[in-house]
């Protein structure tokens, strides 16, 4: 890695950097020297000096009634690195402490509109965000209405993920409604907790996975670059209940509701 480029990563600028290894190589040095030598104007060279100073990265001299300057040791990154992670640390603490009041103010009016949006590794975050609004409703018997193509989803989050959101759905006894694209290879079966209806993937082709639920609609966008937008809006999210429910009775007629597994008939026995 350049070493400019190493210096950055540990919170020095660009100029900041070419300063400090300016001086590192010229020893005891004026600003004129410094600034020669790291491509930086005089006056830039007097504020990033001051700069260093602060941090300890440097220390000056009075030779002959000249001032002069010299660099730290390059063993001082590391404390100079080691004060930037503890001041990291204090402010995580910080926020951790103030985090609750902060969604409590999020969450102050559920019926308030609002939008999240999260892109490729960020994308797992909406299982989170469906948890908290999972909390919000398991006291109503609404179900959870779906609908997305099960290969996809297959392709996209690994058994263990999808696992671990069904089974936070299920802890809560929320019950699901899902219209389901997927290929004959695919068993498709209600459960004691949700309906599901299989349909056609080469009739209804679907690159998306939509929930509704409470107030919210949240998309997964599964064509190319993976995204989820999190709508929150009580109009928006009632009309899309009622698409979603004249759709649910058109495939219902079409194609008809998934049995249930044997073990399921079981249970309800």
């Amino acid at each position: 890695m350049n070493t400019i480029v190493a210096l950055q990563s540990m919170g020095l600028s660009e100029k900041e950097a070419k300063v400090y290894l300016a001086l590192l190589e010229l020893g005891q040095s004026s600003i004129q020297e410094i600034g020669n030598k790291a491509g930086v104007n005089r006056t830039t060279t007097y504020v990033i000096i001051e700069t260093l100073l602060k941090k300890g990265l440097c220390s000056l001299l009075n030779k002959d009634k000249k001032v002069f300057y010299l660099a730290a040791d390059p063993e001082t990154l590391l404390n100079f690195f080691e004060n930037d992670l503890r001041r990291i640390e204090e402010k995580k603490q910080q926020l951790i402490k103030v985090l609750p009041s902060l969604k409590q103010i999020n969450n102050a009016d559920p019926n308030r509109p609002a939008v999240r949006y999260f892109e490729s590794d960020d994308v797992l975050n909406y299982a989170d965000l469906l948890f908290e609004d999972y909390e919000r409703i398991k006291k109503t018997n609404e179900p959870v209405r779906t609908i997305f193509p099960e290969g996809r989803i297959e392709e996209v989050f690994s058994p263990s993920e999808l696992a671990t959101s069904r089974n936070s759905r299920k802890n809560r006894a929320i019950p699901v409604r899902s219209l389901v694209s997927a290929d004959d290879t695919k068993v498709i079966q209600s459960t004691a907790d949700g309906l599901r209806i299989k349909m056609d993937p080469e009739k209804e082709q679907l690159t998306a996975d939509i929930a509704i639920y409470g107030n919210n609609v949240r998309i997964l966008d599964l064509n190319g670059k993976i995204s989820v937008t999190l709508l929150r809006d009580p109009d928006i999210a009632q009309a899309m209940k009622v698409l979603f429910d004249l759709a649910w009775e058109g495939a219902k007629a079409k194609y008809g509701i998934a049995p249930k597994a044997e073990e399921e008939k079981d249970k309800n026995k």
